[in-house]
């Protein structure tokens, strides 16, 4: 049977284990928030002239070019079309 030393050397042992690996997933998480956050600030540039973009769309009213407002012609070209 073990002894009581034993026990608490094999429980201070997992402590030790357990703060280490405690400590690796903190600085883990740590540099993926810190990627996360500057990847954020890289796209604030695009969001911002998304919503720019956005706001002039509404402002546009009737839409005659004829990707956006003509009907598709029936008619077929060759045998590829």
């Amino acid at each position: 049977m073990a002894s009581l030393k034993e026990y608490q050397k094999k429980s201070t042992c997992v402590l030790k284990k357990r703060s280490m690996i405690t400590r690796a997933m903190n600085m883990v998480a740590a540099s993926k928030f810190k990627s996360a956050q500057s990847k954020e600030e890289n796209f604030r540039p695009i969001a911002k002239s998304w919503t720019c973009l956005n706001s002039l769309a509404l402002r546009v009213e009737n839409i005659s070019h004829p990707p956006f407002g003509c009907p598709r012609s029936q008619k077929r070209l060759g045998k590829f079309a």
